[in-house]
């Protein structure tokens, strides 16, 4: 799992391994381990993902994409203005 930019004020962008296609579920995590964000991608386009984070504090998260229940990639993130 690919973040970029990071650290990112609007958008991020993930780049998913190429072999997961769909299902993949990407879930921003504060520090406290507190989801924030969940969504399921039932396609994945260019093996890409983007996730709007203007709406959040300035600090570090975490992020972490799973396929049908199996990790596929944990990382962190830092936002800011």
């Amino acid at each position: 799992l690919q973040l970029f930019p990071n650290p990112a004020t609007d958008q991020l962008n993930l780049l998913i391994p190429t072999e997961f296609e769909d299902n993949v579920l990407v879930e921003l995590i504060q520090l406290d381990g507190k989801v924030l964000q969940k969504r399921l991608h039932r396609t994945v386009e260019n093996a890409s993902v983007t996730m709007n984070i203007s709406g959040l504090a300035n600090g570090l998260y975490m992020i972490r994409a799973s396929h049908e229940g199996t990790l596929i990639g944990f990382s962190r993130m830092i936002k800011e203005e």
